[in-house]
């Protein structure tokens, strides 16, 4: 009688903490989330904060078409697609956690836009109009950028030139996806401060927060193959990298308080062939924003050597 009470009270202290992890680390949209203006907190975006919400507004503005496909596993995703050139390349962006591309992306998609680029902005799964309630931190995310390539070579031809960009866990997500068996028109990969791997990200910013990281790291993964029905430590960016048979261009700054600048040099040296720049004082996600003119030259340069983009 007392070990099947212990018992219960224990299952019920599982069922409570994996609840409360699912929460905070997979499940998503929250209330506000998929708000373009609802800009995170934090002293490193505050000199920013104006002109990126005025940035969103004329973003908000440019006329886009609607798209959706199903994912590997049927789930639905959406996209927003902006239509350039006939002989430009496409650039699949892919946003952070809990984020939008519209937010994430900013004035480099307006940027992208502008310069005529066929620029397709995704709602990642679990937010947005996209499907799904679990954020897998890039485990199922790299496959739907397979998913994403197929939709556009269905439609434009296997002869188009594509490219991946991504910004945190999409920065991430593209990485992962570099080791998978990436179809031909896949010409570059550009990652803006990625995480070495699903499991260390959650483990940092647990840490962070002051939450007793070796205690509760084993119900994470519980939490992750329950309710969102993967494997947390599947594979990781700096694995994937190594594996990787196109340019990738991957961007970091050095006072990332979010994703450790380390993180990023890490994942560059599992592939020599990484080119690697780093920006100086930049907080997370924010070299775009700490350095325009140069972050700009670095993506241009880099979609001249693999895209073939030579008229802007």
């Amino acid at each position: 009688m007392v070990f099947a009470i212990v018992g219960g009270v224990l299952l019920v202290v599982v069922a409570v903490v994996c609840l409360f992890l699912n929460r905070i680390i997979f499940y998503s949209p929250l209330p506000g989330q998929s708000d373009h203006f609802n800009l995170p907190k934090g002293e490193q975006l505050d000199p920013y904060r104006e002109g990126v919400l005025k940035e969103i507004a004329e973003l908000e503005k440019v006329p886009f078409e609607p798209v959706e496909i199903r994912a590997y596993d049927k789930i639905r995703l959406f996209g927003r697609f902006y239509k350039g050139r006939e002989d430009a390349p496409f650039m699949i962006l892919f946003h952070g956690f809990r984020g939008t591309s519209i937010r994430d992306f900013g004035s480099t998609a307006r940027w992208l836009i502008g310069k005529g680029l066929n620029v397709l902005m995704i709602d990642e799964r679990a937010t947005g109009k996209s499907g799904s309630h679990s954020i897998t931190y890039g485990i199922k995310e790299r496959m739907d950028c397979l998913s994403w390539t197929d939709y556009l070579e269905d439609r434009f031809g296997k002869e188009i030139s594509v490219c991946w960009f991504g910004i945190s866990l999409g920065a991430a997500t593209v990485l992962m996806a570099s080791g998978l068996d990436t179809p031909q028109c896949l010409k570059g990969i550009i990652a803006d401060a990625p995480y070495s791997s699903p499991s260390e990200i959650i483990c940092e910013v647990g840490r962070a927060g002051g939450f007793p990281v070796k205690l509760l790291y084993p119900f994470a993964v519980l939490t992750a193959a329950v309710f969102g029905h993967f494997n947390l430590r599947k594979t990781s960016a700096v694995e994937a990298v190594k594996q990787a048979k196109v340019p990738i261009l991957l961007i970091h700054g050095d006072d990332d308080r979010f994703v450790p600048c380390r993180m990023g040099i890490e994942i560059a040296e599992a592939n020599p062939a990484i080119r690697l720049e780093l920006f100086p004082g930049a907080g997370h996600a924010l070299c775009a924003l700490t350095d325009t003119e140069r972050y700009r030259a670095l993506v241009e340069a880099f979609l001249k050597d693999v895209a073939g983009t030579s008229q802007w």
